[in-house]
């Protein structure tokens, strides 16, 4: 932009009244200190200043803006308010400051040359002008500022700016250009030379041809790509394919190879243009024999003529081998990836790596197989410990029997989950009896443990129900008895407290002897109940209105910190039962739920209908197939150990963690569900709560 402030343009536009003007007002203002307010009636309302194209702008000595037009304001963005009595330097560049400056010392010796400057405007932007200046002097000669004719050059400015942005990028694309240009001159100089290089080279190599081509044990053609003719054989290829060379030339390629003639040609023309140059073919000999070649084929100038060559190698025996190599393999793969072991192929290196695994070893341990591929065995382990144990056992038994099992050994898949395996390990041995690698077969047996433990549990489950069985037997021979026993003793003492005053201290006594008597038969019903002898009766009812009735009874009894929840199912549920019977039930386990939480809790009851079926009866002995209604009585009490809970319907038995008794309730629960043929189960987590989970089977709703 330097460039622009050294031009002598003189202002544009016919300014020549202006001028005039200007001179009379130069001697009227410098007979004022210049300001604003002072100036004479003249400048004010100048319409000759209001009506040129250019901006007219009058600075004192100060460089303060004192006059203005609306053109001038027009320029540089601002209205005249914000622009008399301001600093001109405010609306300049530090750059244009200094030009400025060094213009008012050209002022104050009387130049009146123009200069080019750059104003910023209100909205940031700048405004190029030219500045057609003239001083303005006191009478003594003292220096009382300028008054400037202010043309807009932006436009000029831009386009001049854009000129020369686009005349340098033409210059550096010339360049480039000009490069580009010597960079090629050099390249086909060199490849002249290069091109001179190859005759000559071609020449002599066209002379080592005829020997290396006669005399090569290996088969080779000369073939004609325009006709598929074949121009030339060598003594090998005669014997090969055995024909005379006389026979051989005058026949075509396409009489020799197996491909139809469009896709011979088309394989002749991918060697013609060395789009390819490998190729596989079956070829026939003179005695219609059918053999598998390899052929080598290229581009070949001789005699200034284009030529393919054909070097052609008998492979039949390979293609043999490698078919049967294929199957081979390909059985072993299947055999390999059908198998539902997992199976793992390591090498030889210590320790040693994967080199494959089947599907199953990659669905077993939770890995893709490209993450197995490569690592060591190490990570399947459960830790070093486990790792450590398995390879002091492994390697002394491959080295004794040549193969390593072990019928429960712990793995680790991905997630961290731990499992039980069977592994067995066999060594891999060369000819010469070195290690070459390892077998690794690994069965999971999580199935198989579960199968085991089911086994036991059902075990478990039929002992205790034959065990609840004879003490059901023996509780109901003794509660018999016992009753017997009570209803003499209420007998007798009814007898002795005739005639007797209540006042008199024994008939306190006998009553006594009563009440014992009592809660002695009271007892030796729920025994009878836990037996199952105690007499019912049953008829069709709706299993949820009986339950809505017990829900009722224990809304009222329940203490508040107890919350009831009723789940019922939406069909209605009819059952052979005796009311009073599964109330007592109910109520029961409703009890044992409240004391299981003193700090209070929730008992949840739920009804839904469900059909057992055989898989249901394998874990749960005891239980008849068909359709049934489940009642569910969860709470979230603290649960009950796994010893409690073997003996959980045991009367009389005493808890592990508190040593109470759990006395005869939850018997004659188990009495009460055998009677209505029914089955009763019971879980338990700790923190979480306990469930007693009731079966009874279903009926149809009388009509």
């Amino acid at each position: 932009m330097n460039d622009r402030h050294d031009q002598k343009e003189q202002p544009k536009g016919n300014h020549l009244r202006l001028c005039q003007h200007l001179a009379e007002l130069e001697g009227k203002a410098g007979q004022l200190e210049i300001d604003a307010d002072k100036l004479p009636e003249e400048v004010q309302p100048c319409t000759l200043a209001e009506a040129i194209n250019d901006g007219l702008a009058m600075i004192d000595e100060n460089m303060r803006i004192i006059f203005a037009n609306n053109r001038f304001c027009e320029i540089i963005g601002y209205s005249r308010d914000e622009v008399i009595g301001h600093s001109a330097s405010g609306f300049l560049t530090e750059a244009d400051k200094k030009i400025v400056t060094e213009q008012v010392a050209r002022r104050k010796t009387g130049k009146r040359d123009p200069y080019e400057l750059a104003w910023i405007r209100k909205d940031g932007q700048k405004s190029f002008v030219l500045m057609s200046p003239r001083p303005i002097f006191a009478p003594d000669g003292s220096f009382k500022g300028s008054i400037a004719v202010v043309t807009d050059i932006t436009d000029r400015i831009r386009a001049e700016e854009k000129l020369l942005s686009t005349t340098q990028k033409l210059e550096v694309r010339v360049q480039e250009r000009t490069a580009d240009l010597e960079s090629v001159n050099k390249g086909l100089e060199s490849e002249i030379a290069e091109r001179k290089q190859v005759e000559k080279e071609l020449r002599e190599s066209e002379q080592r041809y005829s020997s290396l081509f006669k005399n090569n044990h290996s088969v080779m053609l000369l073939i004609d790509p325009e006709s598929a003719d074949i121009v030339e054989a060598n003594p090998a290829a005669c014997s090969f394919y055995g024909w005379s060379q006389e026979e051989l030339t005058s026949m075509k390629i396409t009489d020799i190879n197996m491909l139809p003639h469009e896709q011979t040609f088309q394989e002749i023309e991918q060697a013609k243009s060395e789009s390819r140059y490998h190729f596989f073919f079956r070829h026939r000999l003179a005695n219609e024999e059918i053999r598998d070649v390899e052929v080598y084929s290229g581009p070949i100038r001789l005699h200034g003529k284009e030529l393919l060559y054909s070097i052609v190698h008998d492979i039949s025996e390979r293609k043999r081998a490698e078919q049967e190599l294929r199957e081979s393999k390909d059985l072993f793969q299947k055999v390999f990836e059908s198998q539902r072991d997992a199976l793992f192929i390591l090498d030889a290196s210590v320790p040693a790596r994967i080199s494959d695994c089947n599907p199953t070893a990659a669905k077993m341990f939770g890995y893709n197989r490209q993450e197995m591929l490569g690592n060591t065995t190490n990570f399947l382990h459960v830790d070093e410990s486990s790792l450590r144990k398995f390879q002091e056992q492994l390697y002394p038994a491959v080295t004794e029997r040549g193969f390593f099992h072990l019928a429960e050994f712990e793995m680790k898949q991905k997630d961290g989950t731990v499992f039980p395996t069977e592994h067995t390990v066999l060594g891999l041995e060369d000819e010469k009896g070195e290690r070459v690698g390892w077998v690794s077969v690994v069965r999971d047996i999580t199935e198989r443990e579960q199968a085991e433990e089911e086994k036991k549990k059902l075990e478990g489950q039929l002992l205790q129900t034959k065990k609840l069985e004879a003490i059901s037997t023996l509780s109901g021979g003794v509660a018999q008895e016992l009753s017997n026993l009570f209803q003499a003793v209420h007998g007798y003492v009814e007898r002795l407290m005739w005639g007797k005053e209540q006042d008199d201290p024994r008939y306190q006594e006998l009553l006594e002897i009563t009440n014992a008597a009592f809660r002695g038969a009271v007892l030796s019903k729920r025994l009878l109940a836990f037996s199952g002898i105690i007499e019912s009766k049953k008829h069709p009812i709706d299993l949820n209105q009986e339950i809505k009735k017990v829900h009722k009874l224990l809304m009222r009894t329940m203490p508040e910190t107890i919350k009831l929840e009723l789940h019922l199912a939406n069909e209605i549920t009819i059952i052979n039962g005796d009311p009073n019977q599964i109330e007592q039930a109910l109520l029961a386990l409703a009890v044992n739920a409240r004391d299981a939480m003193p700090g209070g809790g929730k008992i949840i009851i739920e009804t839904k209908r469900m059909i057992l079926d055989d898989d249901f009866l394998r874990t749960h002995a005891g239980a008849a197939m068909g359709e049934c209604a489940l009642i569910t009585v969860s709470d979230t009490g603290p649960g009950l150990g796994q010893k409690t809970l073997e003996h959980v319907f045991d009367p009389f038995y005493s808890k592990e963690d508190s040593g109470e008794k759990t006395g005869l309730g939850l018997s004659m629960v188990y009495g009460i569900v055998k009677n209505h043929g029914g089955y009763i189960s019971c879980s338990s987590e700790p923190k979480i709560g306990t469930t007693f989970m009731i079966y009874l089977p279903v009926t149809e709703k009388e009509t």
